[in-house]
């Protein structure tokens, strides 16, 4: 039996919010293509892609209220939403309790789902909270895992599908916890020598890509763009060539990145090493850059 929770208050000024920042994001993009091409157009695109960015993520934490949704069977109780569930098998379920005290939402960049969250409980130190109100509105299922908050639009209903439930007997012995899909429980997630990793070669693109917008005004409209043995140039062409250096360690980037992804449930010591390896690809295409910008 399926069970949905109290309406979230703010669904709609956050689907409304996701609107202004798409639009925003693109008269941004709209305008970095009318300037010429420089440091001024690379910094409106960057801006916009920030802004396409922060509407994506307000638009899944909206998503996740609109989605949320309590499956009651003679096993448990499982918290779905979107891709996500949460399970608590009825032979762990101790107590039921109605709210507890109100120590505040989750943090503001949980907005519009602040009550999807890990909360202070007070008495219960912390609440699993999967609700779209504060927590004395919350009904409190305490496990041996921990409190689980909930706030289905029918709390009577919900209590009685319980009861009946539990009375069956389980059928088969749940193991508590999260079921995410395999990409998104992966351990790299958790991992920050790797994620530091990943961002430092996303930061070392973008910085291949700003210095050469920045510079590209100033540059001749041709110039040497490959040095033989002796140091003379022997290939001349635009100076829209320079991109290759950037575009190859973007490349890199995304290969490498999505390679030690594969590779990091097997053996973290190669995932480690294909994405310092990227950093090393970005710090030889800016060397090159730079001499080849170089009047």
């Amino acid at each position: 039996m399926s069970f949905d929770p109290l309406p979230c208050p703010q669904t709609r000024q956050a689907l409304a919010l996701c609107g202004v920042l798409l639009l925003l994001a693109v008269g941004l993009l709209g305008s970095a293509f009318v300037l010429p091409f420089g440091g001024g157009s690379f910094a409106l695109a960057m801006l916009a892609m920030g802004t396409i960015t922060a509407s994506a993520y307000l638009l899944y934490r909206t998503w996740m209220c609109m989605t949320l949704a309590y499956w009651i069977d003679r096993d448990g109780v499982t918290v779905v939403w979107w891709f996500a569930r949460y399970v608590i098998p009825m032979t762990h379920i101790r107590q039921i309790v109605l709210g507890a005290a109100d120590r505040g939402p989750g943090p503001w960049w949980t907005w519009p789902s602040r009550y999807i969250a890990v909360l202070d409980g007070g008495i219960y130190a912390s609440v699993i909270s999967f609700s779209t109100r504060p927590l004395p509105e919350q009904l409190l299922l305490v496990t041996p895992n921990g409190v689980v908050g909930l706030s289905p639009a029918d709390p009577q209903g919900f209590l009685a599908a319980l009861q009946e439930r539990f009375r069956l007997g389980p059928a088969r012995q749940l193991t508590p916890g999260w079921r995410l899909p395999r990409v998104a429980s992966s351990s790299m997630w958790r991992d920050r020598l790797g994620l530091s990793l990943l961002a430092l070669g996303l930061l070392g693109t973008l910085v291949l890509f700003g210095w050469l917008s920045i510079a590209y005004p100033g540059l001749p409209e041709q110039i040497p763009l490959h040095y033989d043995i002796q140091g003379m140039p022997d290939r001349i062409g635009p100076r829209a060539g320079l991109f290759v250096l950037p575009m190859i360690a973007l490349l890199t980037w995304l290969v490498n990145g999505i390679w030690g992804g594969w590779f990091y449930a097997r053996q973290p010591a190669g995932a480690y090493l294909l994405w310092s390896g990227t950093l090393i690809v970005q710090i030889l295409a800016g060397i090159a850059l730079g001499n080849l910008m170089s009047p």
